[in-house]
């Protein structure tokens, strides 16, 4: 008995074991693609690389078709995979989807048609800043088209193939700034009688660009255009511009929304779970409220058509969820890790140490412009006292400006620039309308550069890419448009992933005594480790190789970007609108095509009525009794005005003191004529018999910047000495500056100074209770 019972257990064990490894065997993830690449023309595409790129783990796969025009891959890992070939990249149709522990086998056909790509591939123009006309038609489908206006008829489908009867659907079309609306018939057709010669957006279910339909420049011309379409039947819970979801198991991607998932590690106390998230629509600002499960996921049904900022309580402007340019029915995922900053989640405790302050350095506030240089003096020094002064005066405030040759850049007989240009394309760069703005100012550098020039263009979010390899201008301008043109934010930000791109394509056209220059675009924030980052890139700059930098937007990191800036030889620019990002990208190509001085030396000579207190905009190359010495950078034709101002402390102020002014005398080498120069100018302080203290009767511009300038220099001691845990001397700059401030602003008057003294009282309340801790 004991026998056959043992055989019958040892009989299960063996079936179970021999299922098990069955199920393993036959449960194996396995897709098989064969994938066919045509051209326009119906022909193979033979011996062509076709890149495999995993979405969420970024792997990658490289593989060439054959002479039939066919890669053949097994993929045994992965889930969402995109593959690009030649000039059609991150193409939303070419995409596929692995699942787990199923076997697959699959030939699919594509045709490479990059005039289609780039169709298909247009910006998307935001419609609020448009005065669209709408127009209603009702047009039967017999209608015919004329010599001037053809048929446009758009057929919309349900899943089933069922057709979906009286349906709104609109075409819309920017270069006659008109909408064009109608109803589908019972046979699910929208009929259109629009001019030829046009190309019109497709409009559905409120999802702008939902696809297209052109017509052509004939007479008596028609297009035809099918969608498949199933609106969603979504719970939500909408309060004024604020929507919450209650998403089920159930619910899908459908032809009108995708299911995103978004993935949080990290956390506010170091735990995902229970992790607000709120997605800001780029477009239509409406806000969805989600929160995180215990295993940091949170799943949103959106509409197409917008893009999605992503932020947290205390992080703003993560990435974005892209869905502008999103078709059929499919799914977008993505893992970010919430670092919340110290500033939003503790501001009662926050004080920024130097890498982390963010200042608006007082230049940008001086709107007055100097008078230039006549036509080869190539430098103008300007130098003023700020108001007046008499026997009770403590203090005078001493402006320099300093004015560039103009010169027509268009009419340079200069040697080729080698410039490469590094964009972030990350998804916070979608905030403030940051994409669209550095594209229009880089395709309008791009317009304004010669065929001799040497050119490359890389991107980076996750990781970077080099988007147009180092080459001549020559007729390549216009696919270099082209690239400039599709770029679009979406992923993370890997910052030197696209600068060591930038650098190596520099490299190759290198030459001693001519420009060398990357000039990186960027809000400065990335997940790449900024100190090494910034050692990285001074390796190349020690090659000869200048690097500028572009802080892109409302807010930038000014420590990374300053940096870079400074220990490559180029300039910084701040910008904050489109308009602004323009004169940036005007100054940059005058800079790089016209240097006109260089080794240029202030030197101010005062008398022993005045000591000096303090330099403001630029740093102290030298001092010493009576004399104070800074230096400029490389001057170059058409620099926008450069602002320096120096304090002084009064000793015994006295009439005389008025015909004893000060000397400035500049001195640098003209790169036009190869010689070296020196001009004087001089300043002289007025007298007023007025009694009371005149130190702060200062024009309102000029008092402005000065008071900002203040602020700012407190600010960066501050840091300076919170960092070398010198608390006390951190709160005593802050309150020397605001007694300062109070004297000259008595009275709240310019929002920009108000906002400076807020954050200053602040930082010293924080100071005041970081200090009292301590001494306990």
């Amino acid at each position: 008995m004991k026998t056959c019972l043992q055989k019958l257990v040892n009989s299960c064990l063996l079936a179970f074991t021999l299922s098990f490894f069955a199920h393993a065997i036959f449960a194996q993830t396995e897709y098989k693609l064969a994938l066919k690449v045509l051209d326009n023309q119906a022909k193979p595409i033979a011996n062509t690389e076709v890149l495999f790129t995993e979405m969420q783990t970024k792997q990658k796969i490289r593989i060439n078709t054959n002479s039939l025009g066919i890669a053949n891959y097994n993929f045994t890992s992965g889930k969402f995979w995109q593959f690009d070939i030649l000039q059609i990249k991150d193409y939303y149709v070419w995409q596929f989807e692995v699942r787990e522990n199923i076997k697959m086998t699959t030939s699919r056909t594509v045709t490479y048609d990059y005039k289609n790509y780039l169709r298909e591939s247009r910006p998307v123009i935001d419609r609020s800043k448009l005065n669209l006309q709408v127009i209603d038609q009702k047009f039967a489908a017999t209608e015919k088209p004329t010599a001037t206006e053809g048929i446009a008829k758009v057929e919309v489908r349900r899943a089933n193939n069922q057709p979906l009867t009286n349906f709104l659907v609109q075409i819309t079309c920017y270069a006659l700034n008109k909408s064009y609306r109608a109803y589908t018939d019972a046979k699910g057709t929208a009929c259109f009688k629009v001019p030829i010669n046009n190309d019109f957006q497709i409009d559905i279910d409120g999802i702008d660009n939902f696809s297209y339909i052109d017509l052509q420049n004939k007479p008596f011309s028609s297009a035809w255009h099918q969608i498949t379409y199933e609106p969603t039947q979504i719970n939500e819970i909408v309060k004024n511009d604020t929507i919450t979801q209650k998403i089920t198991s159930e619910d899908k991607s459908s032809s009108a929304r995708v299911l995103s998932t978004l993935t949080v590690r990290g956390g506010e106390n170091g735990s995902p779970a229970n992790t607000n998230v709120y997605l800001q629509g780029i477009k239509t600002k409406k806000v969805y409220v989600g929160k995180t499960d215990n295993e940091g996921k949170v799943r949103f049904l959106l509409p197409k058509g917008d893009a999605y900022m992503i932020n947290f309580r205390y992080q703003f402007n993560v990435d974005v969820f892209n869905l502008t340019r999103h078709r059929g029915i499919g799914y977008s995922t993505k893992t970010l890790h919430y670092s919340p900053e110290e500033r939003l989640q503790f501001p009662e405790h926050f004080i920024p140490i130097p890498a982390s302050l963010y200042l608006t350095e007082f230049q940008h506030y001086f709107e007055k412009q100097f008078p230039k240089p006549q036509l080869g003096e190539t430098l103008l020094t300007h130098a003023k006292f700020c108001g007046q002064i008499n026997a009770n005066s403590t203090q005078a405030v001493l402006q320099l400006g300093f004015s560039a040759e103009d010169v027509d850049t268009k009419s340079v007989n200069s040697k080729p620039l080698n410039i490469a240009f590094v964009v972030d394309k990350s998804g916070s760069m979608w905030g403030e309308d940051r994409i669209n703005s550095l594209k229009e100012a880089l395709k309008l550098f791009v317009e304004k550069l010669r065929e001799i020039d040497v050119v490359s263009l890389s991107a980076f979010n996750d990781e970077g890419a080099i988007l147009i390899p180092a080459q001549k201008v020559g007729k390549n301008k216009i696919e270099l448009l082209n690239q400039i043109q599709l770029l679009e934010a979406d992923g993370g930000t890997d910052i030197w992933s696209g600068l060591q791109f930038g650098y190596q394509e520099l490299q190759k056209n290198y030459k001693a005594k001519q420009t060398n220059r990357l000039i990186l675009l960027s809000d400065g924030y990335g997940s790449d480790n900024p100190i090494e980052t910034i050692e990285k890139s001074q390796a190349y700059n020690d090659k000869g190789l200048e690097t500028s930098t572009v802080g892109v937007g409302q807010g930038y990191n000014a420590a990374l970007m300053t940096k870079l800036a400074s220990q490559g030889g180029g300039t910084l620019e701040l910008t904050k609108n489109s308009a602004e990002m323009q004169q940036v990208f005007a100054n940059s190509l005058a800079a790089l095509m016209m240097p006109i001085a260089e080794e240029v030396k202030v030197e101010v000579l005062y008398n022993k009525q005045l000591l000096f207190a303090q330099l403001l905009g630029y740093p102290i190359d030298e001092k010493r009794e009576g004399k104070v010495q800074m230096k400029l950078k490389k001057v170059y034709a058409g620099m926008a005005d450069q602002l320096a101002m120096i304090k002084f402390t009064l000793v015994n102020p006295t009439q005389n003191i008025e015909n004893e002014p000060i000397t400035i005398i500049t001195n640098y080498f003209d790169i036009r004529t190869q010689k070296t120069l020196k001009k004087e100018t001089q300043a002289k302080l007025s007298w007023s018999a007025t009694t009371g203290q005149l130190e702060y009767v200062i024009e309102r511009e000029d008092k402005k910047v000065y008071g900002i300038a203040i602020m700012n220099w407190a600010l960066k001691a501050m840091a300076d000495a919170f960092v070398a845990k010198e608390y006390g001397k951190a709160k005593q700059v802050l309150e020397e500056a605001s007694a300062e401030m109070k004297k000259m602003f008595p009275k709240s008057e310019d929002k920009d100074v108000e906002k400076l003294m807020v954050e200053i009282a602040t930082y010293s309340e924080n100071l005041t209770n970081l200090i009292a801790n301590t001494k306990k």
